[in-house]
C-alpha cells in the first residue's frame, strides 16, 4: 500500500461501481497492483468549480439543519449515498443525541442550502 505519494493522474473513467484511473508511469498491471482499493486525496483548491445548486459533499457536513418552522434539528455529521438519493444525517445536539435521517431531495425536503449562513432549511416535522 502506497501512502502519501505524489501521483499525476493522466486520465479517468467511471466504472458502473468504480472509478478507473490512468497514472502517469504506471504502465503495466503489476505496477498498478499496489494502487488497487487505495484511497486518494486531493486538495480542495483542484476540485473542478461546481454550478449554482450543486455541492461537495465535505461542504455540507457540519451545517446547522432548521426545519421549516426554524427550529435547529442538529449538524448533518455525514451524507449516506443510497443509490436513489443521498441522505443527510442529521445529529441532534440535545441531551439524548437524536439522529434523522432526511432525504436530499431539493424543493421536497431540502429547501434551501446556504453556505454563507451555514445552514440547511428542510420541510420536516419532527414527532415528539
Amino acid at each position: 500500500m502506497v501512502f502519501g505519494k505524489k501521483l499525476i493522474l493522466k486520465s479517468f473513467k467511471y466504472g458502473a461501481k468504480d472509478l478507473l484511473i490512468k497514472i502517469l508511469g504506471i504502465d503495466s498491471p503489476e505496477d498498478a497492483n499496489q494502487y488497487v482499493n487505495c484511497d486518494v486525496a486531493i486538495k480542495h483548491e483542484q476540485l473542478p468549480a461546481l454550478n449554482k445548486g450543486e455541492y461537495y459533499w465535505r461542504d455540507l457536513i457540519g451545517l446547522k439543519v432548521l426545519n421549516q418552522n426554524e427550529v435547529e434539528l442538529g449538524v448533518v455529521s455525514e451524507i449516506i449515498e443510497t443509490g436513489a438519493n443521498d441522505v443527510f444525517v442529521v445529529t441532534g445536539n440535545g441531551e439524548s443525541e437524536t439522529r434523522v435521517l432526511v432525504p436530499y431531495i431539493m424543493d421536497i425536503y431540502v429547501k434551501r442550502i446556504d453556505l454563507i449562513t451555514q445552514t440547511i432549511h428542510i420541510d420536516w416535522i419532527i414527532d415528539n
